[in-house]
């Protein structure tokens, strides 16, 4: 996405309008939380439920310019109470460019309710599949209390949604929901489109979302399948080079059981040689005695 993020100021004084059937999206409210970053400012998530490679993920969701480090656990406040979740050993993904971030989340955090990501995202034509629908983004204003902003689709371009809300800083990483639809998730609340017009707001179309997290992991399983490879090349050429030490140990202990061999042989050559000599100058010794006692021996 080229166009940077431009932060969020509150529209004279006023702040998001808070919808007045509340209790309709009670539920809603509670898939959604306020995310505190390490500086102390906050921003908006929400919980969502989607398929990801005919995979069935819960995720927490929000913009890349509000959660972007991951070496410690992330600080929420969920229900009006603040809460840790441990970010070690979980599927991670973000993107600056698309300006998203989701971390998983498992069965044991507790979250009970999430939304729902809209099938229609994937149509050819998503502005005119939209362009009568009423948005509906749920956001935490400000670091304050969860409040509702309503508006219209203006634009969908590729990977942006351009609309009509009020909203203010803190409002970053909302839900872009549809009134009209049962409030199913068609993109994330990012800030505002542009210096010149402060009530028209930019989002993230979840339809780039979901493909650059499809990409994600296929070059992560890429990577660990090659890393696996190497890992195996590494063992086999280890094991091999055991094997060649090893044959050539054999190989030098047959050479020297070999040489011993030899060694002895020639020694036992020497010996008998030697006892031979012996035996002949030890005759000769004996005759030219006799000789000298006159004794013939025949």
């Amino acid at each position: 996405m080229n166009n940077s993020y431009i932060p969020e100021q509150i529209i004279n004084g006023q702040r998001p309008i808070t919808y007045r059937a509340m209790k309709r999206y009670e539920k809603k409210i509670s898939a959604t939380c306020k995310i505190i970053s390490e500086n102390e400012s906050s921003g908006t998530g929400f919980f969502c439920e989607l398929k990801i490679n005919n995979k069935l993920m819960k995720m927490l969701f929000t913009n890349n310019h509000v959660l972007n480090k991951f070496n410690s656990n992330i600080v929420i406040e969920h229900n009006k109470k603040i809460k840790e979740i441990n970010i070690k050993n979980r599927f991670i993904c973000t993107n600056e460019d698309l300006d998203y971030t989701c971390i998983q989340i498992l069965d044991s955090d507790n979250f009970n309710n999430y939304f729902k990501v809209d099938k229609n995202i994937n149509n050819n034509n998503p502005e005119e599949e939209y362009k009568y629908d009423q948005l509906v983004i749920i956001q935490y204003p400000g670091g304050n209390i969860p409040e509702f902003g309503e508006g219209y689709i203006n634009q969908i371009k590729k990977e942006s949604i351009i609309y009509s809300i009020m909203s203010e800083c803190g409002s970053s990483g909302s839900p872009i929901c549809l009134d009209t639809r049962n409030l199913k998730v068609i993109g994330i609340h990012r800030g505002k489109a542009d210096n010149e017009n402060i009530n028209l707001k930019r989002g993230i179309f979840m339809k780039e979302i979901i493909q650059d997290i499809q990409k994600q992991i296929l070059n992560k399983k890429d990577n660990t399948y090659q890393k696996s490879n190497e890992q195996k090349n590494i063992v086999n050429k280890s094991d091999n080079k055991s094997d060649n030490e090893g044959n050539n140990k054999k190989n030098i202990n047959k050479e020297k059981d070999n040489n011993n061999i030899n060694n002895k042989n020639k020694i036992n050559k020497k010996i008998l040689l030697i006892k031979v000599i012996i035996k002949v100058i030890m005759k000769k010794i004996i005759k030219k005695i006799l000789i000298k006692k006159k004794i013939i021996i025949i």
